[in-house]
């Protein structure tokens, strides 16, 4: 395999999503029975988020070094070849906490119905997504001087507009595949919970499944391009999406009848392992439409089970404050990843002529620490500011607010409204609310 093609399949292999949205959910407005689940607040999601986007960027790592599907990584490192479950961890995560709000009100959408759903969702994840293509579509023009690859316009448009998995286009970030699948879930999700408030939980999961299986057996069986279309937006995405929706019900339910969810996780979990060294990485590449289907049961059930017991072992370890701090910038770590990954293999390590397993120890004790650096970077310069406020109108009188205050007081004044991630962004805040309250 040459350095280009290497480079691509880094690039290009892309399992991983993030889940855009952080939804550390209170759930003291439940108002539950004793026996009921009271869970506090569920900020253990945040570090199974970390410890999701860490394995894809290793995964990305690993291939970055030793090629794939030729793999010439130690044994030691073949776990990492897996790194596709990443987006199975990361959808299932999402439906599970855009769930979390909506249990709590009868499976209802809530207030501002469904464009201003679509609405908090966009200004979540589109500006920091946007940004990062932009970074990525420099990144791109850099290694195009070295690997003679150049920038496609037409990816970086179908990029743009999220049409990735629908238009083929050449991909300036690999990572991206998912964001485009997670976008075009969240269009549906009103869907989703009428289905579940008008039918239950069993028709909901049931009829996804059920369509998920039809579309996967019809491509098993030369399908046509009708199929192979749908199987462009990974549909099984869509089922794992559900489960994570369904298993936040948890929170409203007795806590004993989710014990048992640890030992279904358990099992799942484990049957997934030994299919993958069954089947060895090449081939379970093939099955991971099937595979994913088995994971996401296991990651739903872990993520009931530890909801249910605020007190166990495993859960107090998640709670982890350095954990849940990678969360809290996984979407911005899984976003500038892998072409950091790429122009630091590039430029840096492989020219040294060093050892695979050399520059593999160098890639990840000197650049995967810099990327996670750079990641908490872009997180407090381009994400958060689109996490502390809700609107152009709140960002705005926040930063004038802010302003005010600052030379009333004497001191610097910032330069730009995501400075104040960095200044005070909670009492800015309280500033906003005031001033437009005025």
């Amino acid at each position: 395999m040459t350095s280009g093609q290497k480079i691509d399949e880094a690039m290009a292999s892309g399992p991983v999503s993030a889940s855009p949205q952080r939804q550390s959910v209170s759930t003291t407005a439940l108002m539950p029975t004793a026996q009921a689940v009271s869970p506090g607040r569920v900020e253990f999601v945040d570090s199974v988020r970390a410890f999701a986007a860490l394995y894809v960027v290793a995964h990305h790592l690993d291939l970055t070094v030793y090629g794939y599907p030729n793999n010439t990584g130690p044994p030691v490192l073949g776990p990492l070849l897996f790194g596709h479950f990443g987006v199975a961890i990361f959808i299932v995560v999402s439906g599970f906490s855009l769930g979390l709000a909506p249990v709590r009100r009868g499976w209802q959408l809530g207030r501002g119905g469904y464009w201003e759903f679509m609405r908090r969702r966009a200004w979540r994840i589109l500006p920091p997504y946007w940004a990062a293509l932009a970074v990525s579509v420099v990144l791109v023009i850099v290694l195009s001087t070295r690997l003679n690859d150049p920038l496609s316009w037409k990816g970086v448009a179908t990029h743009f507009l999220l049409v990735q998995n629908v238009i083929e286009g050449k991909t300036p970030n690999g990572a991206f595949w998912s964001i485009a699948v997670e976008w075009q879930l969240y269009w549906i999700f009103p869907l989703l919970l009428l289905v579940r408030r008008r039918l239950g939980p069993v028709v909901l999961t049931t009829a996804v499944v059920a369509m998920v299986i039809a579309i996967g057996v019809a491509h098993d069986h030369g399908g046509g391009v009708v199929v192979q279309k749908l199987l462009h937006l990974s549909p099984q995405l869509g089922a794992l999406f559900v489960y994570g929706l369904v298993a936040a019900v948890v929170i409203t339910r007795p806590a004993g009848r989710w014990r048992w969810w640890g030992y279904v996780s358990l099992i799942t979990g484990l049957a997934v392992v030994i299919a993958c060294a069954y089947l060895g990485a090449v081939r379970a590449e093939g099955d991971f439409y099937w595979l994913d289907l088995v994971i996401g049961v296991a990651v739903a059930a872990g993520l009931a089970h530890l909801t249910a017991r605020p007190t166990s072992r495993l859960r107090r370890t998640l709670e982890w404050r350095p954990f849940m701090a990678v969360g809290r910038f996984s979407y911005s770590l899984y976003l500038l990843h892998a072409p950091l990954l790429i122009v630091a293999w590039v430029f840096l390590v492989k020219p040294l002529g060093l050892a695979p397993g050399a520059a593999f120890a160098l890639m990840a004790v000197l650049v995967v620490p810099a990327i996670v650096a750079a990641s908490y970077g872009f997180h407090r310069a381009v994400e958060l500011p689109f996490m502390e406020y809700r609107s152009w109108a709140e960002l705005r009188a926040a930063w004038t607010a802010h302003r005010s205050r600052r030379r009333h007081d004497g001191a610097v004044v910032p330069e730009s409204p995501t400075e104040l991630a960095d200044v005070d962004s909670i009492d800015g805040q309280r500033l906003a609310h005031e001033t437009s309250r005025g």
